[in-house]
């Protein structure tokens, strides 16, 4: 069974991230930015919510609402946005999801430790202008 890194949501979060660095200056709406990326826009709203309290994004509301990066994308890293959908996210369960397996007491407990903390720290470096190059499929037609 393969280690998830990260859940649904921080993946949904990340990548509304990218769609609103993909179009700067531009108000998208959930809508706007579930139909890009083909998602549920329910679900997509509770992240943005998240995202918003987490003040990632402006977020406004009405006819001409919608939301914005609230910082520069070269400052916005992984890891704060994994901690604003989902802060308790660790990536130390067992492996086999075995029931006997608590942590400290698993023969892998420090494999899982070590692979949490690298993975922590990449997510720490990684922001999303080192996405730049594959942002194009994010940016919304100019009349959308």
């Amino acid at each position: 069974m393969p280690m998830h890194m990260i859940t649904e949501a921080v993946n949904l979060g990340i990548h509304a991230m990218l769609v609103l660095t993909a179009n700067p200056d531009r108000r998208l709406s959930t809508s706007n930015i579930a139909e890009r990326l083909r998602v549920s826009p329910s679900h997509l709203a509770k992240v943005m919510q998240k995202l918003a309290r987490a003040r990632l994004v402006y977020s406004m509301r009405g006819t001409t609402g919608g939301f914005l990066l609230a910082h520069p994308p070269d400052e916005i890293s992984i890891a704060r946005i994994l901690d604003a959908v989902d802060p308790e996210v660790r990536f130390d369960s067992c492996m086999l999801h075995l029931p006997r397996c608590k942590k400290g007491h698993c023969p892998v407990s420090d494999l899982h430790d070590s692979i949490h903390k690298l993975v922590r720290e990449r997510f720490e470096k990684l922001t999303l202008m080192d996405f730049s190059e594959n942002m194009d499929e994010l940016k919304m037609p100019e009349n959308g």
